[in-house]
């Protein structure tokens, strides 16, 4: 696996990487105080499904704001832009309410613009944007906005405007479903995590270079698969290393075919699928 600290870009995306824990704290906190966040919450209707959006690593984004929207009861589902422009019947129905939530770091991404302006002015459907720029044509082509610009990044690819956007989602989720526990939750979720960023990076560089491996593979059932593609994505485009993803259980069917001593398999566990991904494991 070649270092992506070699580089001026590689340095940019630890820094960004370890910034994290600050960056979702003001982030959080201003989204919370915003009047964007009491509008897009007052788009929810009963019986209407949230339609989470975006390209690649907003994709994996879009899968674990969708998990995260049903896990609080809040029907959800995501989809690749490009799949919702090019086969428009399989995801919108007739007769069916639909909240876009169309997710772009930059707001320039082409195919989320073109698709939040497919869904406002063909399907009259008011879409929501989110993302960590300000002015950009996805803004235009939304009927609302939601901008977390401090978790804008230098680095091509996105480490804390993932998370930062995803937690937003999350925050919006606990707002329209009145889950208080969940919203101070995620307020909290900084000042737990940056004491794990002490000693972990660290760890992982001696991990990494005490060893050689030829594939990566992330597993992970249920909310945590969108994670965990998303962890495949990182690895292959910041380092230039193979990487893969599958279920946890689907990996048994075929594709542990591939483990050998020089594959690092990585596994995303959760309490409800614990049992079943230790046997794996084991």
């Amino acid at each position: 696996m070649k270092s992506v600290e070699v580089t001026a870009n590689g340095q940019h995306t630890l820094h960004e990487v370890l910034s994290q824990p600050q960056c979702w704290n003001v982030c959080l906190r201003k989204l919370a105080a915003s009047a964007e966040l009491h509008a897009a919450a007052r788009l929810a209707t009963t019986g209407a499904e949230w339609l989470f959006i975006g390209c690649g690593t907003s994709y994996y984004l879009a899968l674990a704001a969708a998990a995260s929207f049903n896990y609080l009861n809040l029907p959800a589902h995501a989809v690749p832009a490009s799949e919702l422009l090019l086969y428009p019947a399989l995801t919108l129905h007739a007769g069916k309410t639909y909240i876009p939530i169309v997710i772009s770091r930059s707001g320039r991404t082409s195919e989320a613009v073109r698709v939040a302006e497919v869904l406002e002015k063909e399907h009259n459907l008011r879409t929501i944007a989110i993302t960590c720029a300000d002015g950009q044509p996805l803004e235009a082509a939304c009927s609302l906005t939601l901008k977390l610009l401090d978790a804008d990044e230098q680095s091509t690819v996105m480490t804390r405007s993932f998370t930062s956007m995803l937690l937003g989602l999350q925050y919006l989720a606990a707002t329209v479903a009145g889950n208080d526990t969940f919203r101070r939750a995620l307020l909290d979720l900084s000042a737990q995590v940056e004491p794990l960023l002490d000693d972990i990076p660290q760890r992982l560089r001696l991990f990494v270079e005490s060893r050689s491996f030829s594939d990566f593979v992330f597993l992970a059932q249920g909310p945590l698969f969108g994670i965990a593609s998303e962890c495949m994505l990182k690895v292959t485009e910041s380092s230039s290393s193979y990487a893969q993803v599958f279920h946890s259980l689907e990996f048994r069917h075929g594709p542990k075919s591939i483990a050998s001593p020089e594959t690092l398999i990585t596994f995303f566990m959760s309490e409800n699928s614990y049992d079943a991904e230790v046997a794996l494991l084991e």
